[in-house]
């Protein structure tokens, strides 16, 4: 019956309009009860063999808590690190991925993780101290195509969603709202020069529209090291795909039954999330 009702809304637009506001009050409110009743207690998520843990602030351990959130691109990224492997993460966010990689790596391994947001930064700060990230690098800084200042703005839908900021160019944002944070920016290729370092075996970057921009001030690095990408892709779709094409990769997702990639469609994929940028397919069984 349940079922049921759940294909009947689906199959009427107008009413599933309606509804899905009351749907997330009620997913919202039952997250804070639960945030009452367990005294603010941590969320917790597989990590391999281990387990990790978030504080309940921000959208994204809220999210994990009622969606599972993003399962099948955790679970590849899962089985894809190993032991020592040198990763990179655009647009942290409070760490979920940065401290899922710093477990899977290990102590010989390393995370970069970038995140400019001021008030997201202090979280990420408090999820990689919770949960001993030493071989975590936790870097305040915007990466994009080109060093200076950049505005991180709220999603003006949904100002609340700290998962939602997105970059502008001072220049192109029609003013500076009481919001807006001005953040420094730089690029990945200078990042990894004034590091002294030279591979990358795995990046995610999660940018909410500015990851055209990241890529382009990444070609050195890209061209050199050849990571593998867990890419969300939200605007520049076109531009994005033919950049990456350029330097010899294809797109593909993430077969969680066969634990294996699958090609696919650039921006159809985009549409539906996020995409796995590799040379050539890879799979997780011999």
């Amino acid at each position: 019956m349940i079922a049921s009702l759940r294909k009947w809304i689906r199959g009427n637009p107008g009413l599933r309009s309606k509804l899905i506001p009351w749907w997330t009050r009620a997913q919202h409110l039952k997250w804070l009860a639960r945030n009452i009743v367990t005294f603010g207690r941590p969320v917790s998520c597989p990590a391999g063999g281990s387990i990790i843990r978030f504080h309940p602030e921000g959208q994204i351990p809220e999210v994990l808590w009622l969606h599972d959130f993003e399962l099948n691109d955790r679970n590849f990224v899962t089985a894809y690190l190993r032991p020592g492997m040198q990763v990179i993460n655009i647009g942290a966010n409070v760490g979920l991925y940065s401290v899922l990689a710093s477990v899977l790596v290990g102590e010989k391994g390393r995370v970069h993780a970038f995140e400019p947001s001021l008030e997201t930064f202090g979280r990420l700060l408090k999820n990689v101290t919770l949960n001993g990230c030493r071989n975590v690098t936790s870097v305040r800084l915007a990466l994009s195509d080109a060093a200076g200042t950049l505005v991180l703005r709220a999603d003006p839908n949904h100002p609340a969603l700290d998962g939602h900021r997105f970059v502008e160019h001072i220049d192109r944002a029609a003013g500076l709202l009481q919001t807006d944070e001005l953040v420094a920016a730089g690029t990945l290729d200078n990042y990894m020069v004034e590091q002294e370092s030279q591979e990358i075996d795995f990046m995610i970057v999660d940018v909410e529209g500015a990851e055209f921009a990241v890529l382009r001030g990444a070609v050195s690095t890209l061209s050199r090291s050849d990571p593998t990408m867990l890419l969300e892709c939200s605007r520049h779709q076109a531009d994005t795909e033919n950049l990456l094409r350029k330097l010899g990769y294809q797109f593909w997702v993430w077969d969680r039954a066969a634990q294996a990639l699958a090609p696919t469609d650039f921006q159809q994929a985009a549409r539906h999330g996020n995409i796995i940028v590799r040379r050539e397919g890879w799979s997780a069984r011999p």
